[in-house]
């Protein structure tokens, strides 16, 4: 076993293959298949979730894998691979401006958990769909779906624009399973309540692998502001063979309530009607490796997501 990293591309291709044999995780072994869950009937937007409450939920942080967690029974080793190799160095931060384009389209995602309340980042990515990611609404472990969804459009400092009930929220099955290669299906759509009032990101997916050397990473983090107010971390960007995408911010801050910050291609505040892209949204960082996050690549799985949510959590 090498001290930090087996070869990703190696661990991918031997988990997968037993994982496929075997049916091992629930509900479904197919990576295509979708899990979804709909609002109670007659539930009402944003009910009892006070500025108070918001305010007290837990700010759910990335994951930190430790690289050489991964199931004993995948043998097949290259010598250790650093995923930052080609990354760069890191680029700036900045405190976002909700007002303005891009981040008028992003706000906080809460919830509430068997373990209480918990908030994440979120952002439109159609008028009535957000993205976050999967972790933020699905149990890995159950495959038991959270509850008590509301987005906060434009949340700064207990403030927001505009709160959204959901109709539905759903996950790829794949994202519930017990080994690390569950963070490349690490996404989630939830169709809101109505229609965004700012309007939306927008998204590339299955994108040639060097299609955006730089991106921003668009997140509220507990530890800059309290996490009270989105901020903005330039840097440069991989995509990876493993099915991950990385981003060498730089930061060392506690990234807390960055689960499901978009990771931003082509990012500009101007008018340009080519920019502004979302590539990825923020899920995991090795715990050897500070000021780069990793998050899932957004392929067709993810598009027919995409397209299952948008049609009211129903297959086209």
């Amino acid at each position: 076993m090498p001290e930090k990293r087996i070869a990703w591309s190696t661990i991918w291709i031997s988990m997968i293959a037993a994982i496929v044999a075997a049916a091992s995780f629930t509900p479904s072994s197919a990576a295509d298949d979708v899990g979804s869950v709909m609002a109670p009937a007659g539930s009402e937007r944003a009910a009892g979730w006070t500025a108070e409450r918001m305010q007290k939920a837990t700010m759910r942080g990335i994951a930190d894998v430790d690289p050489a967690s991964v199931k004993g029974e995948v043998t097949a080793m290259e010598p250790a691979k650093d995923p930052s190799a080609g990354v760069g160095k890191s680029g700036d931060r900045a405190g976002g401006n909700l007002y303005q384009k891009p981040l008028f389209w992003v706000g906080k995602l809460f919830y509430t958990t068997p373990d209480g309340d918990f908030q994440c980042t979120a952002q439109f990515i159609s008028p009535q769909v957000i993205l976050t990611a999967a972790q933020c609404v699905r149990d890995s472990e159950t495959g038991d779906f959270y509850t008590d969804f509301v987005f906060a459009l434009q949340y700064k400092d207990g403030k927001y624009l505009k709160t959204y009930g959901y109709k539905c929220a759903a996950t790829k099955n794949a994202w519930v399973q017990p080994g690390n290669e569950r963070y490349a299906f690490d996404y989630a759509t939830i169709l809101v309540d109505a229609n965004s009032a700012s309007g939306y990101f927008g998204t590339h997916n299955s994108y040639p692998a060097d299609a955006y050397n730089e991106a921003v990473l668009t997140a509220y983090v507990g530890g800059v502001a309290d996490g009270g107010v989105i901020q903005t971390f330039k840097g440069p960007v991989k995509v990876f063979d493993d099915g991950t995408v990385g981003i060498k911010h730089g930061s060392s801050a506690n990234f807390g309530g960055a689960a499901g910050g978009a990771i931003v291609g082509a990012y500009s505040e101007g008018a340009d009607p080519n920019a502004n892209y979302v590539i990825s949204v923020d899920s995991f960082a090795y715990n050897d490796e500070p000021g780069i996050d990793y998050g899932p690549y957004l392929d067709d799985k993810f598009k027919s997501l995409w397209d299952y949510t948008e049609n009211n959590c129903e297959e086209p």
